[in-house]
């Protein structure tokens, strides 16, 4: 299938049953490109691309991953985004999607699961928290890895990942996102193509 769903697939296993069953992409590509699932698809089609066409190069060459570490932190973040949106009308709890603070998303997306009366108290959310707060230390507005300076012209810290742990962090907080929203149109009984 390629590099990117051999790696994410093999913890898949990880995932409570009960949350196991959200794990299939099934939601059709939206006509209107302009909506939040558009953008998290294209975004999330670009990584696994984008990591099946480096992953042979990035042993060789490291600034391969440059370009991936950008793309799979936007994705993380339109992912959680797009989860979010779908939430209001039921919850009636407002989001804020201001900024590109990943672990403040990752919060409100929790406050939101839990309205609904949905458990975040397992291991795929816990593993996608640890993520996220390591995100969020070393780049918590998404400049680390477009800029090779910081704001106020100060280097950033070196930071080290490899391509694999890359493709699962991106991998479990995308998936975790996703089954949020999924979750919560089985709930309801929403059609999955009835996302914003």
């Amino acid at each position: 299938m390629g590099a990117y769903y051999d790696i994410v697939d093999a913890q898949v296993e990880m995932l409570p049953n009960s949350a196991q069953q959200f794990l299939n992409r099934r939601h059709k590509r939206d006509p209107d490109r302009e909506t939040w699932n558009y953008y998290n698809y294209a975004y999330a089609d670009g990584v696994v691309a984008l990591a099946d066409a480096i992953a042979g190069k990035v042993h060789k060459e490291e600034l391969y991953l440059l370009p991936l570490y950008m793309l799979a932190r936007h994705s993380m973040e339109l992912s959680l985004k797009a989860s979010l949106v779908e939430f209001p009308p039921h919850t009636g709890i407002p989001v804020d999607l201001e900024g590109h603070k990943l672990i403040n998303l990752f919060k409100q997306l929790c406050d939101q699961v839990v309205a609904l009366g949905f458990s975040i108290y397992h291991e795929w959310s816990w593993r996608t928290e640890e993520i996220l707060q390591h995100i969020h230390v070393h780049d918590p507005n998404g400049d680390r890895f477009r800029y090779p300076e910081r704001r106020d012209g100060k280097k950033f810290a070196d930071m080290a990942i490899t391509f694999e742990d890359l493709v699962r962090c991106h991998g479990v907080v995308t998936v975790f996102a996703d089954a949020s929203a999924d979750e919560l149109f089985a709930e309801k009984g929403i059609p999955l193509n009835q996302r914003k």
